[in-house]
């Protein structure tokens, strides 16, 4: 007889051989999930719900109390509606979406409003007609001011396409408007804030005041001030209820900015001068937040890099730009004809927006995106591509995204809005109504963060003895 056969063992190695390759499978796959979890962009805030491992706890004694104890005098509001607030969740696509870096800029943003009570800060709003009339960003004034002082409607010019609510003004003699885009454009008015510029002749006057319709913080301003060509004559009178301020010619510096510095008025001032170019007025206060209104009709966000290097420079030095809201796309989804075409847009905005945080280094920027058009999907075909194309780009160029058409309800709700009212017949513009809407939904977005990144500073430590 020969050796025992040993054909029944030799088949074991094969099914060893399986389950290795399964678990080496199975370890990758979980391994790869919990990397994309943990390095998925989100803000630097976001609070960790794991429970950490148990400590021992210290042995405290308690102080004694002391002999008299004085009344609180004031509870920050914003404790008082900590509850309120948490238990109400953002809906997930009224957030912003961004890159680690982004949202970095936006915490420095935070922590620089924890000074506006000494310091100021500045946000520049430009966008397209959506926002004209100081519509959107109006409510974000107010509440950024009500929250962080400061008063005042910042960056405004006399003659423009469409009335603000902010100012109620009167204009006399002859000034003109001429703009650096759109389809008549004139390259040498592409200056900075508004891309466009006032020409005065002849001391032609302005009369403005805060509009009575308008905010409440939009009143009783304490300083103006003039951006103009150098070779302006410019002077300031003011009338309240009481008395009567004479006119006071001011000289400006170097680079054209007239200041003056004067009580607040409940009735507003008279401006009168010379200008070839006015690029714009600006009122405010020493210190506290100031959002500016930029509309540019007919613009589509692509012409900021063509801004001569000076102006970003004096704007800088002149005011302090925390953030940046570019509201755009809205004027390029009718003309965009393919998909390669949308991506091409949306490169050419974001090259503008790493040109503006060149210019401006540690500023965070939010891109708005187009609203939902048309009441029917096939009126704008592109404008679905335009958006992933914009989310795309805007992303990597360092910015925030906000949907703006999530943020209404997705594709087919501008027919909605319409129907409540919420926008107008050409189903593209919001009504006044659906800007307060908008606004009030941005502002929702960021106090969200705002306050999210707050708690992280908030978390109570105990003190030992």
């Amino acid at each position: 007889m020969g050796p025992p056969s040993t054909r029944h063992g030799a088949s074991n190695p094969c099914p060893m051989k399986d389950w290795l390759r399964w678990a080496i499978l199975w370890a990758a796959f979980l391994g790869t999930w919990q990397a994309v979890k943990q390095n998925m962009p989100q803000p630097p805030w976001s609070v960790d719900l794991r429970q950490p491992a148990a400590t021992p706890m210290p042995t405290l004694s308690l102080r004694p109390l002391p002999q008299t104890l004085t009344r609180p005098t004031s509870v920050r509001p914003d404790f008082a509606s900590m509850a309120i607030r948490d238990s109400v969740p953002l809906p997930r696509s009224w957030k912003f979406q961004g890159s680690a870096k982004a949202w970095n800029d936006l915490a420095t943003f935070f922590s620089r409003l924890e000074s506006c009570d000494q310091n100021r800060i500045d946000i520049y709003h430009w966008g397209d007609s959506q926002i004209e009339g100081d519509r959107i960003t109006g409510h974000l004034r107010a509440e950024m001011q009500k929250r962080f002082g400061g008063r005042g409607p910042g960056w405004v010019l006399p003659r423009t396409p469409a009335p603000s609510f902010a100012t109620k003004q009167v204009l006399r003699g002859s000034i003109e408007r001429s703009a650096g885009f759109g389809r008549r454009r004139d390259t040498s008015a592409l200056r900075l804030p508004f891309l466009a510029i006032n020409r005065f002749r002849d001391s032609a006057n302005w009369q403005v005041n805060a509009n009575p319709i308008g905010h409440r913080t939009n009143r009783g301003w304490t300083r103006s001030r003039i951006w103009s060509s150098a070779a302006s004559t410019w002077s300031l009178a003011m009338e309240d209820s009481a008395n009567l301020i004479p006119s006071r010619s001011n000289r400006g510096d170097e680079d054209g900015l007239w200041t003056w510095q004067h009580a607040g008025s409940s009735s507003g001032i008279e401006l009168t001068g010379t200008a070839n170019a006015l690029m714009g007025a600006e009122f405010s206060t020493t210190h506290g937040v100031f959002v500016h209104n930029l509309p540019m009709r007919g613009g589509s966000g692509t012409l900021f890099d063509n801004v001569s290097e000076g102006d970003w420079e004096k704007l800088r030095a002149w005011t302090r730009p925390g953030l940046v809201i570019l509201q755009f796309g809205g004027n390029a989804v009718p003309s965009l004809s393919s998909v390669k075409h949308a991506e091409r847009y949306a490169r050419r905005v974001a090259d503008n927006i790493r040109h503006i945080r060149q210019r401006w280094p540690g500023v965070a920027v939010v891109f708005i995106g187009p609203s939902d058009m048309g009441d029917a999907d096939h009126i704008y075909p592109q404008l679905t591509s335009c958006n992933e194309a914009l989310r795309t780009e805007v992303q990597k160029a360092g910015a925030l995204m906000w949907d703006l058409r999530e943020v209404m309800g997705g594709p087919g709700s501008m027919a909605h809005w319409m129907a409540r009212g919420w926008a107008g017949e050409d189903a593209v513009h919001f009504s006044p109504r659906g800007a307060k809407e908008a606004g009030i939904r941005l502002w929702q977005a960021l106090d969200h963060e705002y306050w999210h990144w707050q708690s992280t500073r908030r978390r109570p430590r105990l003190l030992a003895p």
